[in-house]
């Protein structure tokens, strides 16, 4: 189920241009992508349409900046993710 939800995600967001996602070698639950633009924002934006992810800080990826983590677990549903993903879809990083 767990790889179902990620999987799921994952592949929603690919298309997405201004996105970057990350899964791990080792397969989980849990993975990340990043966005750019201001992290508190995008952490805002994200709130007000009641979707939570971590914000994570990992100088293993993208020179330095922020990513921000998917945990699904067995109570999401596949609409749960697809909330993520339409809320990414539109998005406007502001420059």
């Amino acid at each position: 189920r767990l790889r179902a939800l990620t999987d799921h995600w994952v592949n929603g967001m690919k298309n997405i241009t201004h996105l970057k996602t990350y899964k791990p070698e080792e397969y989980g639950g849990v993975c990340s992508f990043y966005c750019p633009g201001d992290s508190v924002e995008i952490m805002s934006y994200l709130n007000s349409k009641k979707i939570h992810v971590k914000k994570v800080f990992d100088n293993n990826y993208n020179n330095n900046k922020s990513r921000y983590r998917v945990s699904p677990n067995i109570y999401h549903g596949f609409n749960d993710l697809d909330r993520l993903t339409e809320a990414m879809e539109t998005y406007e990083i502001k420059k």
